[in-house]
């Protein structure tokens, strides 16, 4: 079970929360677990599409054991510079590092959204592209599987 969001422009960014909502539904999540796997999904969309585009979002399930949801976010943008900073709430991007052009007000965000990921599933990977760019895998276990929760 597997879905993949094209992220080009802005607009993809609202399609990705309905979309994970009821991915989660469908994988048989309740009605909290469906919310974080679209809050999770939507901000991990929204940052690729902030420094990165295009990217692509797919939500899995793969079926172990154990059984996992995944949400991986594939961006072209310039990677993490620090993630464990990048981790931390209120650290925000606010300069695009591609041009060193400071951002404006509606690209610019809280810094909320990487860590919020990070507490919201209980896995979260971060990795290099090479040639350019991020990979993020937040994993949430299912059926009770919470090896790698915090």
């Amino acid at each position: 079970m597997s879905e993949t969001i094209e992220l080009v422009r802005e607009v993809d960014a609202a399609y990705v929360t309905p979309r994970a909502k009821a991915f989660a539904r469908d994988a048989g999540l309740d009605v909290r677990g469906q919310w974080a796997v679209a809050i999770a999904a939507s901000e991990l969309a929204t940052n690729a599409l902030k420094f990165g585009p295009p990217g692509a979002l797919t939500l899995r399930v793969r079926r172990g054991p154990p059984r996992v949801l995944e949400v991986e976010a594939i961006d072209r943008g310039p990677g993490f510079v620090d993630l464990d900073e990048a981790l931390r709430d209120g650290v925000s991007e606010g300069v695009d590092r591609a041009t060193a052009e400071v951002l404006p007000v509606s690209r610019r965000g809280l810094g909320l959204g990487l860590g919020a990921v990070r507490r919201l599933m209980h896995e979260l990977v971060v990795t290099a592209r090479e040639g350019g760019g991020s990979v993020v895998i937040a994993r949430l276990f299912l059926d009770g599987d919470q090896r790698a929760a915090r």
